[in-house]
């Protein structure tokens, strides 16, 4: 997804040994350029499969993707996670974000409809970390805190 150049707002599907550009239905796509290391896209299944995709790097917004339809996701984070990490919880029901520039350490879950607070981060995981959801909670791997700089550790966090 993405990219740098003109290829930005574009979504790509690679099916084996082949890549083919998405002919894009519903809303605009908001991506952005991926030259800073974001990872804002996560595989997610509430009811259906799709991607969830957010924009953090210029406000608080998400977006599904479902292989073809953009929709924009009506409820928006309390804090923009731009550089923060995203993944599943409670094995790919809901949406995690963590951390972020102008939000280190804050937790956000999306559970289909809207956001809710999670558990502060112990080292207020700020940029670059890894989500891992492993049903009894998240595990972020390494990142830069804000308390003890860029982390060699991984952690669990619970509900």
């Amino acid at each position: 997804m993405g990219g740098s150049g003109r290829t930005w707002s574009s979504i790509y599907k690679f099916t084996g040994s082949t890549t083919e550009r998405v002919e894009l239905s519903g809303e605009r796509y908001k991506g952005f350029s991926r030259l800073d290391g974001n990872n804002p896209v996560v595989g997610w299944q509430d009811n259906q499969e799709r991607i969830f995709i957010c924009n953090f790097n210029s406000n608080k917004s998400c977006q599904t993707f479902d292989g073809s339809v953009i929709r924009n996701v009506e409820a928006e984070t309390v804090y923009a996670h731009s550089q923060g990490c995203i993944g599943t919880f409670e094995r790919n029901k809901e949406v995690v974000v963590i951390g972020g520039r102008d939000a280190a350490g804050k937790t956000e879950i999306f559970n289909g409809t809207s956001w809710r607070a999670g558990p502060d981060h112990p080292n207020n995981l700020a940029a670059r970390g890894v989500a891992v959801d492993v049903g009894a909670g998240i595990i972020t791997i390494g990142g830069y805190g804000d308390l003890s700089g860029y982390m060699r550790t991984c952690l669990l966090m619970t509900t």
